[in-house]
Order: structure tokens, then C-alpha cells, then sequence
């Protein structure tokens, strides 16, 4: 179980703005049993053009203008060839061949609109290093819609 304390920044920037009433938390698996595909989910998260080498579709959406930042977070083990994010995502489906492997997982969460654009990023940036990079994790982070009227 992960306990946070208010030396965690996240928990700390939301005592201070007093907004911890309001937030938008999903997470869910992706998975090969539902047709799952972990490259294009992040070509989709991170609005770039990522080549499946599995099926040779190419997920492309630069089109769409409303990435502030991506990136991505390793521990210090992660070997070098796994910094591209297509090479990371194809190797993890190549991987993971059970139809039933559980290719990555989705954290979609709001942040305070009080929050300023630097404070966001570090903030989910600190509690990713703690609570999944220091685990082994890799993390692929990006923030979205940070111009809208949504949190």
C-alpha cells in the first residue's frame, strides 16, 4: 500500500490551494484481451506518429494541437535502446505474448487550475518518480488541455 505524507509535494501544493475536494482520477489496464495497443495509446497520449511493428499501422496525431509536454520517466536500470518511445512501447507488446498480457497502465488525472504550468508538471512528475519509478516503472507522462477551462 502507498502511504503519502505532506513531504509529498502533490499533497502539499493541494493543502496549500485548499483544493483537495476536486479531482478527476481514472486508471484502468491495457490489455492484449481487448485488443489493446500500447504504442498507440501513446502516439494518442503524447500527440506523435509511432509505428506499430506488430500490425504496421502507423499512429499518427500530430494533428492535434493540445499537448503542453510529454516524457518519459526510467529507472536508473532501464538500458539506453528503451529511451525511444517507440522502440519502449513496441518492445513491451513483442514482449508480453499472452492474448491475456497486461501491456501498460492508464493514470488519467486532473490538476487544480490553480496550479501553475510548472508546478503541475513537477508535482505529477515528483509523485511518479516516488510512487512508480522507484518501483521499476516506467512512466510515459502528458499533460494535456492545459489552456482549457477543465481542470
Amino acid at each position: 500500500m502507498f502511504e503519502l505524507s505532506c513531504e509529498d509535494s502533490f499533497l502539499c501544493a493541494l493543502k496549500q490551494t485548499q483544493v483537495s475536494n476536486m479531482y478527476h482520477l481514472h486508471m484502468k489496464i491495457l490489455s492484449m484481451n481487448y485488443g489493446h495497443s500500447a504504442v498507440a495509446a501513446s502516439a494518442y497520449r503524447s500527440r506523435c506518429r509511432l509505428l506499430d511493428w506488430q500490425t504496421s499501422i502507423v499512429h499518427n496525431y500530430t494533428h492535434k494541437h493540445d499537448l503542453h509536454e510529454s516524457f518519459i520517466l526510467f529507472p536508473p536500470n532501464a538500458p539506453e535502446l528503451l529511451f525511444d518511445r517507440e522502440v519502449l512501447w513496441n518492445t513491451i507488446q513483442k514482449t508480453e505474448s499472452r492474448k491475456n498480457s497486461q501491456i501498460g497502465r492508464e493514470i488519467e488525472m486532473s490538476i487544480p487550475k490553480v496550479f501553475s504550468k510548472d508546478l503541475a508538471v513537477s508535482v505529477v512528475s515528483e509523485f511518479s518518480k516516488t510512487m512508480l519509478v522507484s518501483r521499476g516503472l516506467v512512466v510515459d507522462i502528458a499533460f494535456h488541455g492545459m489552456e482549457s477551462k477543465n481542470p
